[in-house]
């Protein structure tokens, strides 16, 4: 530090003359260049950026300006059910009903996807008005969304303890999740979000799992198949993973809801019933033509992959509820619904057979990181594969979208390909709506059946992050070390 030396003058000489001031102290005068260069330095060190003053010193009121959006979001869909009823809860109250009565529940092919325990389940709500149920279990939607991110949220805390990483806040991953399938979030609110249960039930079963409790991970794996026939395929992946304890709880669990509605139904008509269901299910999935399904005619926004494979090698009958009389709409090959078909079967169950290839079925440890991205990938698969996939159904790709998100914010995984595949998947089904670009043009959209390949491309990605995911434990030597929970079924 620079300090000016003691001078015995006047004070007249010594302080009327700046300028001869500047010329007697020469290294003063440096010296105090030097602290005003340092101090405006360190001032231009501290002022914030503009994207420090706009994002994340601003981060508090964003969250809160998004959860009002939400809270906006949520309530616009409990209104407009308050105006008028919506939805297909009326034939779920209409399936009880008939239970209740003693009538043939599927008469008229009423909710014939759905299995008898469905009806048991609804019917509680025949102590009400079916508009008043309703609104009631609106709320179901909310305890659904929270046990999908308790459990998401579970996973990825077992995943940073295996890491030795701090564990960090999801906000930003559930709002990007919740964004990017906002769409079907709505839709599945005025389903009062039982779809979405089935995904949360699917999602804390696999928590439980890991937990070591698998007897009641396999109860409630066999009350969702029990409700509806595709969490199936999550047993399907504990059967190839060998966890027979969890296989055993599902399989009683579904015998014993099977045969629950034997306490409202005369036994003659217990087994009509179930013979009508069973035949009706396997007819119309087993069927060689695309063009037909469970309910018949496929409709239009069916977003399962037989029928849109199909679309590309048969051409639609004239008046098919699929086909458009529209100058944008084209037909491809025209192979006949059986070879069609055919090449349906064998994409898929070539895709399928590709899939089995990279997933092992052995299991050394339930907490690794790997099978939360199997487990993300059976809801994608569940989406392509059951015969029956509407937009409410699509919330499974919630979980994907939340594994994604967590890994490109706070792993810094991500890629211009997936970047792609994303930008592909919010264009063709949260972009270009109805509202933006009228009905007809969706509808050209879904006759191509877009939104299902948008959906498709995830697939690659969701093995490869599985793949990353086995290569960073391998290559890490403190996690080799680490003592692993081993399975006797796997040794």
């Amino acid at each position: 530090m620079c300090r000016r030396p003691f001078s015995s003058g006047s004070g007249k000489d010594s302080g009327s003359n700046p300028d001869r001031e500047c010329a007697r102290f020469p290294v003063e005068q440096g010296c105090n260049d030097k602290d005003a260069m340092s101090s405006s330095t360190s001032k231009a060190q501290t002022t914030p950026s503009r994207w420090q003053r706009w994002c994340v010193n601003q981060e508090v009121h964003w969250k809160r300006g998004l959860l009002i959006v939400g809270l906006i979001a949520c309530l616009v869909p409990f209104f407009q059910i308050w105006v008028e009823q919506r939805g297909d809860f009326k034939l779920h109250y209409e399936f009880a009903r008939r239970l209740w009565h003693g009538e043939l529940i599927y008469y008229g092919g009423h909710d014939t996807p759905y299995p008898p325990f469905w009806a048991v389940v609804h019917l509680p709500c025949l102590l009400v008005t079916s508009h008043q149920a309703q609104l009631i279990l609106y709320p179901l939607f909310f305890i659904a969304f929270a046990l999908l991110v308790y459990s998401l949220g579970e996973v990825v805390k077992q995943q940073e303890a295996t890491r030795g990483l701090p564990h960090r806040s999801l906000f930003w991953v559930v709002t990007i999740a919740t964004v990017l399938t906002s769409r079907f979030l709505i839709r599945d609110m005025t389903e009062c979000g039982v779809n979405l249960l089935l995904v949360a039930g699917a999602w804390w079963a696999l928590v439980r799992w890991q937990q070591g409790h698998d007897k009641s991970a396999g109860i409630i794996l066999g009350l969702l198949t029990a409700l509806k026939c595709t969490p199936a395929l999550f047993i399907a992946w504990f059967v190839w993973k060998r966890q027979w304890e969890l296989v055993g709880a599902a399989s009683v669990t579904i015998f014993v809801c099977m045969l629950t509605p034997l306490l409202w139904m005369e036994p003659a008509l217990y087994v009509e019933t179930m013979h009508y269901w069973v035949l009706t299910l396997f007819t119309g999935m087993g069927t060689a033509d695309p063009s037909q399904g469970v309910l018949g005619v496929e409709p239009l926004q069916n977003i399962s992959l037989k029928p849109a494979i199909g679309r590309f090698f048969m051409h639609l009958p004239e008046g098919h509820v699929a086909r458009m009389e529209h100058p944008l709409y084209f037909d491809f090959l025209n192979l006949g619904p059986v070879w069609a078909g055919r090449i349906a079967w064998l994409t898929m169950g070539g895709l399928l057979a590709l899939i089995l290839t990279r997933i092992p079925r052995q299991v050394t440890n339930r907490t690794a990181e790997s099978l939360p991205w199997e487990f993300a990938l059976g809801s994608v698969l569940i989406l392509l594969y059951s015969p029956i996939t509407w937009g409410q159904h699509c919330v499974g790709l919630f979980p994907f979208f939340f594994l994604a998100g967590y890994e490109v914010l706070y792993q810094r995984k991500g890629s211009f390909a997936l970047a792609g595949a994303v930008g592909f998947y919010i264009l063709v089904n949260l972009v270009l709506n109805r509202g933006l670009i009228g009905k007809d043009l969706t509808w050209i959209i879904d006759s191509y059946h877009l939104p299902t390949f948008s959906m498709l491309l995830f697939v690659p990605f969701l093995l490869k992050f599985r793949a990353e995911a086995v290569h960073a434990i391998d290559s890490d030597p403190a996690l080799l070390s680490e003592p692993t929970q081993t399975e006797p079924e796997a040794a």
